[in-house]
């Protein structure tokens, strides 16, 4: 399982649980605890997760990545289709990357220094959810980013597209969309979803992260996927 930005292992807490697999959550390098690097481009994150899983001794694993992770585990899944038997997208950009406004920036650069600010970003990712220990510590796990990631892992969903190499992809592959997330739209996913020969899955009532709005209707169809 696979965090999006300003995230950690943390994230899958709820979702780590499901009886008949052994799931890893790993901190992306510049997140967590998980040391910095100089290079911050999907591709490479990708990378990280797929030396990971080799040291694992592992292969046609279930992949499940959130937001920005779930444009990581479309590049390993793309990349190095033996690797992947299921992808599980859970709100993840498109093919084609994800736009961020340029004036936008400008707050992102301030995130970083500024907890009350970046706590109230956080919280609108995870509308529905009341777990205000969990929010707090996730904002505490986003302060350990490397600073440089608060703006430059934008920049980083801007420069990819999978639109040609997402034809390799032999994995089976579902999309879950929380029906009131802001930041992935319906068409974004259907693109995905199309190229793939994949399925969507839209959650009613839930925003920008499943796993911890609604963990019981995750686990719910992730076995049902799996």
């Amino acid at each position: 399982m696979i965090h999006g930005n300003y995230g950690s292992h943390r994230w899958f807490n709820k979702v780590k649980n499901i009886e008949g697999f052994k799931v890893y959550t790993p901190d992306l390098p510049n997140f967590g605890y998980s040391d910095w690097m100089k290079e911050i481009q999907i591709d490479t994150y990708a990378e990280y997760i797929k030396k990971f899983i080799d040291l694992l001794g592992l292969n046609k694993v279930v992949l499940v990545g959130h937001s920005l992770g779930g444009a990581v585990a479309m590049s390993i899944a793309f990349r190095y289709p033996e690797k992947v038997e299921k992808l599980i997208l859970v709100d993840s950009p498109s093919l084609k990357g994800l736009k961020t406004p340029e004036e936008n920036y400008y707050v992102l650069n301030l995130l970083k220094n500024n907890r009350t600010l970046l706590k109230n970003s956080l919280k609108a990712m995870v509308p529905s959810s009341k777990d205000r220990k969990l929010l707090n510590n996730l904002t505490n796990d986003a302060l350990l980013m490397n600073p440089k990631c608060f703006t430059e892992n934008a920049r980083a969903l801007e420069n990819y597209n999978y639109e040609e190499i997402s034809k390799n992809c032999t994995a089976e592959v579902l999309f879950i969309l929380g029906e009131k997330d802001t930041l992935i739209t319906k068409n974004m996913a259907n693109e995905v979803v199309q190229s793939t020969n994949g399925k969507l899955e839209i959650i009613p009532d839930v925003g920008h992260s499943v796993i911890i709005e609604e963990p019981k209707a995750f686990i719910d169809i992730f076995k049902s996927f799996t």
